[in-house]
């Protein structure tokens, strides 16, 4: 320890360390107030806080149109497709009803005509047996 003058206020003060005499050399007190308190609150000037708060308001504004179209486009977006599934439910209801009304006359025309081929299969059958046995020389 040794005392050395301060380079800014003249003032003789201890310097602990000789290895930094080639440095600059100054009190404690001086050193401070060059460096000052480093989380002091800073001062920000009335305008420049109503230029932010308006500033912050027109983004609020423009996030407020934003969500507000979004909400719009998906709205517009579900409806159309709830009414593209109504009208698919509405196809297949009308298809189910016209199938309930048609069947019942397709199962009878198919029944009719199932009996119908099996009457001609068996005249056809009949036909060629006599046709066999007149060839044969059978009586028919």
């Amino acid at each position: 320890m040794y005392m050395v003058d301060c380079m800014i206020c003249d003032k003789p003060f201890r310097k602990i360390s000789a290895k930094d005499a080639n440095a600059r050399q100054v009190c404690p007190d001086c050193d401070t107030v060059k460096k000052g308190n480093r989380y002091a609150v800073k001062r920000v000037s009335q305008e420049s806080l109503e230029k932010r708060l308006s500033h912050i308001e027109q983004s609020i504004d423009q996030l407020t149109v934003a969500s507000e179209l979004a909400i719009d486009s998906l709205r517009a977006e579900m409806l159309r497709m709830v009414q593209d599934d109504i009208h698919e439910v509405r196809e297949r209801s009308n298809g189910a009803m016209l199938a309930s009304l048609v069947d019942p006359y397709l199962q009878e025309m198919n029944k009719k005509f199932n009996q119908s081929m099996y009457k001609m299969n068996n005249r056809i059958i009949k036909n060629a047996n006599r046709i066999e046995k007149m060839k044969l020389g059978e009586d028919v």
